[in-house]
């Protein structure tokens, strides 16, 4: 009777230690599950945001391109604080006798347009370069621009919400660094382009060859193609400079840090909506090889 009454004791002990192990693994199997499907939702949640960031910028861009400019002949008489200048630069050695492109340019999309084909920089001061060449000057209106991003803003708040970033931590960041709203555009162009070097299957900017354009000519942008597209429009040094982390392992800090970068570069609303532009024009051409 002891002898039996040991044995069923030894039996519910190895029971229980069974039950126990089995709801350990239950335990952990739930854990890696539920870790998987945290991951899968956080990757779906920034791909979404992707997507409708590149949207909300191909609606910019369109926004963008009817902007009028006024070709002010060194004639500054209008100018305020919404009406700013804006120059065409050359290099003193660039021979450039012929300038009657300058009286097509009637809008932002022309102008972008005209500078990169005659190889020309655009600038909201001459006084940066000593040795430039002014070709022409423009009056263009800031509050049009800052219309015409809103949508492309609005969607770059909510991508750095996905990254952690709340509305005070965005507007301290922006205020810090002494940028615009308007800079958080350009500064998720570059962290998209920079998850798009750290993740191929991600959305990128190679969906761009749908969303700017519709034509039968379209082919589908390669990643060299959608990087230099993005560094002529953001510039190459900052794309380097922020390329050798992946976006998406950032620290809030080291993501305040970059923005600087981008701001110090795009000078406001105009240079914002200048990088909106030529990124299109660029994407739009190399889509046609």
């Amino acid at each position: 009777m002891k002898a039996k009454e040991q044995f069923n004791e030894i039996t519910i002990k190895v029971a229980r230690g069974m039950i126990l192990i089995f709801a350990i693994k239950l335990f952990l199997i739930l854990v890696v599950f539920t870790f998987q499907a945290c991951s899968a939702d956080d990757t779906l949640k920034s791909d979404i945001y992707n997507t409708d960031f590149n949207n909300a910028l191909v609606i910019s861009k369109a926004n963008l391109n009817d902007v009028k400019i006024l070709n002010a002949n060194r004639d500054f008489s209008k100018l305020d604080d919404d009406n700013k200048a804006i120059y065409l630069l050359k290099n003193p050695e660039q021979d450039m006798n012929d300038k009657s492109f300058l009286n097509a340019i009637d809008n932002l999309e022309s102008l972008v347009r005209e500078t990169s084909y005659h190889n020309l920089e655009l600038s909201e001061t001459f006084s940066l370069k000593d040795d430039a060449v002014v070709v022409g000057s423009f009056i263009i209106q800031e509050q049009p621009i800052k219309d015409a991003l809103k949508p492309a803003i609005e969607e770059a708040r909510r991508y750095l919400y996905v990254k952690g970033f709340s509305d005070q931590a965005i507007n301290q960041m922006i205020s810090d660094d002494g940028g615009t709203e308007e800079d958080l555009v350009t500064f998720v162009m570059a962290l998209n382009e920079i998850e798009n070097i750290h993740n191929r299957n991600a959305f990128s900017f190679n969906n761009y060859s749908s969303l700017f354009f519709n034509t039968a000519c379209a082919q589908e942008l390669t990643l060299a193609e959608v990087g230099t597209c993005a560094a002529i429009a953001i510039g190459a040094d900052i794309l380097w400079a922020l390329g050798g982390s992946s976006a998406s392992s950032w620290t809030l800090p080291a993501m305040k840090k970059a923005f600087g970068a981008v701001a110090k570069r795009m000078l406001g609303p105009i240079g914002v909506a200048i990088a909106v532009v030529s990124f299109g024009i660029c994407a739009f051409n190399e889509s046609q090889d």
